[in-house]
């Protein structure tokens, strides 16, 4: 590639990263022109087998109170669902599951530590 190209590419990741980082603090979607190339992948899979549902757990940090937090993971959830719809999966094809601050990946007490725990996870239902 050339260095016109990954100076692009690198303003797009991080114009990606603000919007992604926007979006998870206030819970609200991210705008059509930041999605992530992942969500083409994603598309793909749902499309190849119909029969599969799955789950959006929706998780945040451990700053705010429990009550906060859960319904902020919820939200999230939603919100990852709703752009999953609007991709063109079907909404009874997903369910959505907060789990608040309960099931962080991190333990550290540092922003890079709450970045990883403030997210929506994709698993297929049992």
């Amino acid at each position: 590639l050339s260095d016109k190209m990954r100076a692009e590419i690198e303003q797009k990741r991080e114009a990606l990263r603000l919007a992604k980082e926007e979006a998870e603090t206030k819970g609200t979607p991210l705008p059509p022109a930041y999605e992530p190339p992942y969500l083409a992948h994603l598309k793909r899979i749902f499309a190849a087998d119909q029969r599969v549902n799955f789950v959006i757990e929706g998780h945040a940090d451990e700053r705010g109170s429990a009550e906060y937090n859960l319904g902020l993971a919820d939200r999230r959830a939603i919100v990852t669902r709703d752009a999953l719809v609007q991709l063109g999966v079907p909404a009874n094809r997903l369910r959505t599951v907060s789990f608040g601050e309960e099931a962080p990946v991190c333990q550290d007490a540092n922003e890079a530590c709450w970045q990883r725990n403030r997210r929506a996870h994709l698993s297929q239902a049992q």
